[in-house]
């Protein structure tokens, strides 16, 4: 539930346009289908893998907002596991 309040907090921040926009502009969309994100609706990465690893429909470059967040459902946790280690490593706190 915290995710999909966190994804759709992000659509509205990216969806509003600057001050300085020009409405004759074409607009970017940003749409979540089922757990993939589309750009101007085609899936992000459309076809596309790395190492083996399906990325069609990922966000890259986006750890660093997902590692602000600890998710304390061990059902979801997993989710966020690193590879390398097979678990997801949160802090202390």
């Amino acid at each position: 539930m915290k995710t999909q309040f966190l994804l759709t907090a992000l659509l509205i921040a990216l969806g509003r346009p600057s001050p300085a926009a020009d409405p004759t502009q074409p607009k970017t969309t940003l749409t979540i289908v089922g757990e993939d994100f589309h750009i101007n609706g085609q899936p992000t990465y459309a076809g596309r893998e790395w190492q083996g690893h399906r990325v069609e429909g990922l966000l890259l470059h986006s750890r660093m907002v997902q590692a602000t967040f600890v998710d304390l459902n061990p059902e979801t946790a997993k989710r966020w596991a690193y590879p390398d280690i097979d678990k997801w490593m949160r802090s202390a706190t």
